[in-house]
């Protein structure tokens, strides 16, 4: 008794089957990892909003000592050089004198780190899930406006990440160009 074998066109069926399926689920894995991406970034977002109001309620003021100062004022804007003294203060260490009581108003997920822009070694909870530090600005004059980008903002608390691409373009609002991407603590539509 012979056994069976497979022909050459029963196995390139098979292989094209293969291919096909591979085809369809790459894009929707792709699309859901994406999704998942975004979605963590959001809630990161307002997990530092959220820890910025929290510090804003205990010493009934916003951060604005670790903002670079211009003219003796401050900015309002986290710069990269500020990031890590920001982000430690908000889990907890009396950085420069901004938080006395030391109180953990952010509680980092994770002990892994990574590198951020500057190379700086950060623990990975305050970069995005792409890898990036978040663009943070607060109301420096407590006048309640705030300009992201071309976005004149009325609040005091403002928090954003790049997105996937990573990229920006400068002038334009959070809705258009390399903007559209951005995952923002506030409305951009």
């Amino acid at each position: 008794m012979r056994k069976k074998k497979f022909t050459l066109v029963e196995m390139l069926t098979v292989i094209a089957i293969i291919g096909v399926l591979a085809g369809i689920l790459i894009p929707t894995i792709t699309i859901s990892k994406r999704r998942a991406q975004e979605a963590t970034a959001k809630t990161e977002v307002s997990s530092i909003v959220a820890a910025i109001k929290a510090y804003r309620q205990q010493y009934n003021k916003l951060p604005l000592k670790l903002t670079k100062q211009n003219n003796n004022k401050p900015t309002g804007k986290v710069t990269p050089d500020e990031y890590v003294d920001f982000m430690e203060m908000l889990c907890g260490k009396n950085v420069s004198g901004t938080n006395p009581r030391q109180t953990k108003f952010l509680t980092p997920r994770a002990k892994d780190s990574a590198k951020a822009g500057g190379g700086t070694v950060v623990p990975a909870v305050w970069l995005d899930p792409w890898g990036r530090e978040y663009r943070i600005f607060l109301d420096e004059d407590y006048d309640n406006k705030v300009d992201v980008n071309a976005d004149e903002l009325h609040g005091d608390i403002f928090v954003y990440s790049l997105g996937i691409d990573g990229d920006e373009t400068p002038g334009k609002k959070n809705n258009e160009e390399k903007n559209k991407d951005n995952v923002t603590s506030w409305d951009s539509k």
